[in-house]
Formats: C-alpha cells, structure tokens, sequence
C-alpha cells in the first residue's frame, strides 16, 4: 500500500475549504466542480506537507456524520497540536480535553463545525 488518504463529504465544502486551509495551513489544489449539481465541489485537495493531504467534496444527501470514523492527527510539537486544537474548538465540541492521555501523549478529541471527529495526538 502506498498511502491511505481520507476523503471528507461535508456541506458548502466550496466555504469549508477556507476553514480547513486556514485551521490546518497548506494549499488547495485541484478544486474540481460537479458537473451535476451548479455551485459544487466533486473534489479539492488540501495539501497540508508532502506526506498530509485531506480530499474533500460536497454530500449529494442529507446524511448525519458518522459517528464511528475519527480522523486521527499525529503531531510532532506541543505548538503544533495546540493551535490544531484551540482552531478546531472555536466553532466545534470539545469530547476530550487537551491533555495528558494515560498512554503517556498530549491527547484531544474535537468535532468540528461540520461534525467530522478529530483525534489529536502528540
């Protein structure tokens, strides 16, 4: 296997992108329209670094997140995984507070606005 690499359907992923880009830096790419559906993104790519890349594109339906898929983000600096967080909270739920996990790590859990689940983990 070469990579794994989550694809994220959420609402208004066209506004979303500029949320995520600005909570997690990098550059959006390949922003492609669908061609079915007038004011839609089918798929964009936000490339964080070389080896962190979130695809994204709008839900077609109307579908609750799903509740058992966490998106898990490992971090190399105390720096890097608090301002993650405190972006993540502004508009999101805090489950898990930022804080020594009992495995030994700076640990968190955020849903952000669009109810996708991240795991924070330094």
């Amino acid at each position: 296997m070469k990579m794994i690499i989550p694809n994220l359907f959420i609402d208004s992923c066209k506004e979303n992108l500029e949320y995520y880009k600005h909570i997690f830096g990098g550059e959006l790419k390949n922003i492609v329209p669908r061609f079915d559906s007038a004011g839609k993104v089918m798929h964009a790519e936000l490339q964080i670094n070389e080896n962190c890349i979130l695809y994204f594109g709008d839900k077609l339906e109307e579908a609750p997140p799903t509740p058992n898929i966490h998106i898990f983000l490992k971090f190399d600096t105390d720096e890097e995984i608090r301002k993650i967080y405190n972006a993540l909270k502004k508009d999101g739920c805090v489950e898990v507070e930022l804080d020594e996990s009992f495995w030994g790590t700076l640990h968190a859990v955020v849903i952000d606005k669009n109810g996708l689940t991240w795991d924070l983990d330094k």
